[in-house]
């Protein structure tokens, strides 16, 4: 978990933490392995079932099945890509996320990603790797608000937090104007 070892923290918290994060291993284990044999849409969906049950989607049927395809969505939890993903008609999606060390350890996964970099010079080329998988007809899946959403179901700004999407949609589509974009909104993600 990158907990540092000093203080003997570590030893107090491993007995604590070690059942949690040793499924959690196994699982994500299990899902790379899945991404490796089939891609990162199916299994996506096969892990869906661990983290959420009784999802509700509207629109599906108009989610085009091929050319490139954008879609941005709000952010109001961690499972949000899970539920996206696991409901596209196509294997072709890649998701635009966060580079954390947990992310980078999955090989396979990580070949569906593409790793934002919080530095502005250096930002530019996780901007050209997205135009590029759409300029091959690819899905492409992004959180333009950068951070965690309020669920539009319990709390208070979520509309308003729209107005923080990032302004680099415009520029992707100048470069790819064939691209569909569909605009996908997570609720009722957290429990009250």
């Amino acid at each position: 978990m990158g907990i540092k070892k000093r203080w003997g923290l570590d030893k107090f918290l491993q007995p604590v933490l070690w059942p949690a994060v040793s499924r959690f291993s196994e699982i994500a284990y299990n899902f790379d392995k899945d991404v490796l044999q089939t891609n990162l849409v199916e299994a996506m969906r096969k892990l869906l079932p661990h983290f959420a049950q009784d999802v509700r989607v509207f629109g599906k049927e108009n989610i085009p099945t091929d050319g490139p395809l954008l879609i941005v969505s709000n952010h109001p939890g961690t499972f949000d890509e899970l539920v996206i993903a696991s409901n596209l008609p196509r294997g072709d999606l890649s998701i635009v996320a966060q580079n954390f060390p947990f992310l980078e350890s999955l090989t396979a996964t990580k070949n569906y990603s593409i790793f934002t970099n919080p530095n502005p010079h250096k930002s530019i080329t996780t901007i050209r790797s997205m135009i590029r998988e759409l300029k091959n007809g690819k899905s492409l899946l992004i959180f333009p608000s950068g951070t965690i959403d309020p669920d539009p179901a319990f709390l208070p700004g979520a509309k308003e937090s729209l107005n923080n999407w990032s302004s680099s949609i415009e520029l992707i589509l100048k470069k790819v104007p064939e691209t569909k974009v569909m605009v996908s909104i997570i609720s009722n993600i957290l429990s009250p």
